[in-house]
């Protein structure tokens, strides 16, 4: 008969004041994952120790609902309907943590709840929102590609 599967945890994070609403691991980096609070926040944690490895957690405006990695930037969106997107250094000196938000993408009416970008193109990013839409980006010269995919 069917035999329930056994999960070990590895490791429990306390890393956010309140809910934690999303995390993607970096594409290269399988220690470094990413995760977005309600309280506005990201943080930048090590798999392995459990540890927030960035000094200073990131915050932003609203809550960030969705966090999407690339090999060189991270997408934050959330209530506010924005997409940011943040570099990610990309040296182990400073632990593949988040620089500046280099740019933000404008285009949803109501609260982004999922982001991804393409597996092999990093340039292209998706994002869904509430408002029945799905849009497609280039975050390379930050527009929005001819694409907007109603629900």
């Amino acid at each position: 008969g069917y035999q329930e599967p056994h999960y070990e945890v590895r490791q429990v994070m306390n890393v956010a004041r309140r809910s934690v609403s999303s995390f993607a691991a970096h594409p290269e980096r399988t220690e470094v994952i990413y995760v977005g609070s309600f309280d506005g926040t990201v943080a930048v944690v090590n798999a392995n120790t459990g540890k927030i490895m960035q000094p200073a957690t990131m915050v932003f405006e609203s809550s960030v609902f969705t966090v999407s990695a690339s090999s060189t930037c991270l997408a934050v969106g959330g209530l506010d309907n924005f997409i940011r997107i943040v570099h990610i250094r990309d040296d182990p000196e400073h632990n593949y943590c988040l620089g500046a938000v280099v740019s933000v993408l404008k285009g949803h009416t109501d609260v982004i709840f999922t982001l991804a970008f393409h597996p092999a193109n990093n340039d292209l990013l998706a994002s869904g929102s509430d408002d029945g839409t799905v849009r497609l980006w280039n975050v390379q010269n930050d527009t929005e590609t001819a694409q907007t995919l109603l629900g």
